[in-house]
């Protein structure tokens, strides 16, 4: 699990890893109950075809979290 950065969302980031061909999880599917699911995603590193396709994938994650997120909508 990948715990997003205070006021990153995991939808927004998973959608922008995808953009990458990099395939995240976020944490709603697998949260039960009425609590909210936390801002996180699932890294399944077993899933790389080899070691330098989850290298890649990993410079693009980190890349990801230090750039900012595209700003498409505010909430008043």
């Amino acid at each position: 699990w990948l715990r997003l950065p205070a006021g990153r969302r995991a939808g927004p980031f998973v959608e922008q890893l995808a953009r990458h061909d990099v395939i995240v999880t976020p944490a709603e599917p697998f949260c039960l109950g009425s609590e909210p699911a936390p801002q996180a995603v699932r890294l399944c590193i077993s899933a790389a075809h080899d070691h330098d396709a989850l290298e890649r994938a990993l410079r693009i994650i980190r890349g990801s979290l230090d750039a900012p997120e595209p700003a498409v909508w505010q909430t008043l």
